[in-house]
């Protein structure tokens, strides 16, 4: 998986999954995501539908840690690299497995 570019953004405490929503659609908003929001001149919150190509793919996890969750990508040559801002990034095929895997409530663990 990949994970968060700024090391200081990797979750350091016990997590749980919170949520899981199987092709879910993108909400991005500038004030979670204030740089690349300042990058790219957006200030409004945009909804990107589900599909494959969003950029949390065809899954979410969401963890007990706002903002923070485990999905898919419509990028799988970017697993293993540093770049997200604080997810863990997945194969789409992966994280939709993953999915049918895990319920609410399960732990995580983040081994940096």
């Amino acid at each position: 998986c990949s994970i968060a570019a700024d090391k200081t953004k990797v979750p350091n405490q016990p997590l749980t999954v919170a949520n899981i929503a199987p092709n879910p659609n993108y909400t991005f908003d500038p004030k979670v995501l204030s740089l690349a929001a300042q990058q790219e001149g957006i200030t409004n919150r945009l909804i990107l539908p589900p599909g494959p190509n969003n950029p949390v793919g065809t899954a979410w996890i969401g963890l007990s840690l706002q903002g923070y969750g485990i999905h898919g990508t419509p990028e799988p040559e970017d697993i293993s690299r540093t770049g997200s801002h604080g997810c863990f990034r997945l194969a789409n095929w992966n994280a939709t497995k993953l999915v049918r895997a895990v319920r609410p409530g399960i732990p995580v663990e983040v081994v940096p």
